[in-house]
């Protein structure tokens, strides 16, 4: 009895335990053998919503030259993991080759195989001579004009010039079976170069060195529907010099945003360079670390390697006021350069800042060539230090007020102390761009990469046209000058139903000539993009809002960027 009460107790006890066990199972941590210390349990993931910075998609857009570096790097990480995955094989011996699979003739599938018929022998053809086709260059568009390719003048089917192609009967054509073909023809080119590329054939430009466009109807005085001005009378056409390609991106409802990219083609280099002027003015404040005013200093000796021949510079060095180096501008030659090079060399952080001081004169400064485009290559972080400095916004629009000539203005900055909505805004409003790098190590490669690829300017005082509908949401509203080997970018917005974007550029050349392009797209037949178009151009958008507001502040340009920015997702750092 006793034995029987003990082992119901047991049991009893035994559930109970279980119980208590079960219940607080989730709270105790079991270590086998060795105390090993608990982790923390760790949080679960926030939900992070990452807005788009405005400068990003306005001033840092990728070109295609930093996407193809890009490009090149991801490769080169690709080939340097590979090498590595290599050496790991080596090293294990798996890299032999696979053991040669022995087949003997005559045995397995071989043996029960029925005797294949002997091939039938070839038989002469009785096709006609077929004709050559060729494609008459005179009649092709400018865009494929555009693309490399090897233009044969039309010569006859026999010729005794042994300069061009000889297309000649080359007699019966055999096959492996020995069999003749009474067809073919054979191409000999006996010392025959091709044209250069860009180069076109005689005649391919209809005789009057201009060549046509599909749908474009007469080349001067057309009237181009949407646009009001329509062909200019009697100026150069550049259609075939530039390659223009229009980009869009479909919305939901019909509408959509487009990008049209116009760049010179191989055929641009019948456009000459056009001598210009260029100012280099840098701040040696206190305010510019030493660091900085070195890189200042290496980026302007370095930028000086770019200056074209026929151009003419000058050097500007600010604190509370400028100082000069040369009365005038002077010519690109060693006595200058020289000079030059040791008034940078020499110069040393002291005093205090004025931005408007120190950019001012080099605006109002007379060249003494209205021909000539006058460029300031400005350095500074754009903080003025002096009592009664100017704001940002009275200082831009004072200088947009002097600014008469369209006088481009590029703004150099580094580090994160600079004042980037003074800097952004002065080069927006003229004719400019504001190049900032993070880090200043940066600093110097970015500025003699971007004077470098702007020395050889071709248009200058470009303007553009587009169809009424389209002309109020198509950005940026002003473009700058045109250089060889840069691309010019508008951005815009269309209506459901459009069906053709139209744009007329036109601009001076280095004789003063106008130079005029006119473009037509089909918004159906355009590539299609990702919708990072949309927010480009929204970013774009904004930005002429923003500016906009800087030179008259109004509510409602307030009310119209916070739409659009919160539309787009866009973060406004200024």
């Amino acid at each position: 009895m006793r034995k029987s009460s003990y082992i119901t107790a047991s049991a009893v006890l035994s559930v109970l335990l279980h119980l208590f066990l079960l219940a607080f199972a989730d709270r105790i941590r079991l270590a086998a053998f060795t105390s090993v210390p608990t982790e923390p349990a760790q949080k679960p993931p926030t939900m992070r919503l990452h807005s788009v910075d405005l400068r990003d998609r306005v001033m840092n857009r990728p070109t295609p030259r930093a996407d193809a570096e890009q490009v090149k790097q991801e490769l080169r990480e690709i080939t340097r993991r590979t090498d590595a995955v290599q050496k790991i094989f080596e090293a294990n011996k798996l890299t032999g080759e696979a053991p040669p699979q022995v087949r003997l003739a005559g045995l397995g599938r071989s043996l029960l195989a029925p005797k294949q018929p002997e091939p039938t022998p070839g038989r002469v053809a009785t096709a006609p001579r077929p004709t050559i086709l060729a494609i008459d260059a005179s009649k092709l568009s400018p865009e494929r004009l555009a693309l490399n390719r090897q233009f044969i003048p039309n010569v006859p089917r026999q010729n005794t010039d042994k300069m061009l192609p000889s297309l000649v009967a080359s007699g019966d054509l055999q096959n492996a079976l020995g069999k003749s073909y009474d067809v073919g023809m054979r191409l000999s080119l006996p010392g025959f170069k091709p044209l250069p590329p860009g180069e076109l054939p005689p005649g391919a430009d209809g005789g009057d060195g201009t060549a046509g466009r599909e749908g474009l109807g007469p080349r001067n005085g057309a009237k181009l529907s949407g646009l009001e001005d329509g062909r200019f009378q009697g100026i150069d056409q550049m259609d075939a010099l530039m390659a223009v390609r229009l980009t869009v991106f479909e919305e939901r409802d019909g509408s959509g945003v487009f990008r049209v990219d116009i760049s010179p083609n191989p055929r641009s280099e019948r456009l000459q360079s056009i001598p210009k002027d260029v100012v280099f003015v840098i701040d040696c404040s206190t305010s510019i670390s030493p660091q900085k005013l070195e890189q200042f200093q290496v980026g302007a000796v370095e930028a000086f390697a770019s200056l074209q021949p026929q151009d003419r510079f000058n050097v500007v060095s600010f604190r509370d006021e400028p100082n000069v180096l040369f009365d005038k501008p002077v010519p690109v030659d060693k006595t200058h350069l020289d000079k030059a090079v040791q008034y940078v060399q020499a110069l040393v952080r002291d005093g205090m800042t004025d931005v408007f001081a120190g950019v001012a004169p080099s605006v109002t400064g007379q060249t003494g060539d209205e021909a000539r485009p006058l460029l300031i290559y400005l350095m500074t972080d754009g903080k003025s230090t002096v009592r009664e400095s100017l704001a940002n916004d009275a200082l831009i629009r004072k200088i947009v007020e002097l600014n008469k000539g369209d006088v481009s203005i590029y703004a150099f900055s580094a580090g994160r102390s600079a004042n980037l909505q003074l800097l952004d805004f002065l080069a927006y409003h003229n004719r400019g761009a504001s190049l900032h790098k993070e880090k200043l190590a940066e600093f110097r490669g970015n500025m003699v990469g971007f004077v470098a690829g702007h020395s050889d300017l071709i248009v200058r005082d470009v303007r553009y046209h587009v169809t009424g509908d389209l002309a109020a949401e198509i950005f940026p509203k002003t473009l700058p000058h045109l250089y060889r080997g840069e691309t010019l970018s508008v951005y815009g917005r269309y209506p459901s139903g459009t069906q053709e974007i139209a744009l007329q550029v036109y601009g001076r050349d280095a004789e003063g000539k106008l130079e005029e392009l006119v473009f037509r797209g089909s918004v159906l037949d355009a590539p299609r993009a990702s919708p990072q178009l949309a927010l480009d151009w929204a970013a774009q958008k904004v930005f002429h809002l923003i500016g906009e507001r800087t030179l008259k502040p109004a509510p409602e340009i307030d009310v119209q960027i916070r739409q659009v920015a919160e539309r787009y997702n866009l973060f406004i750092p200024y």
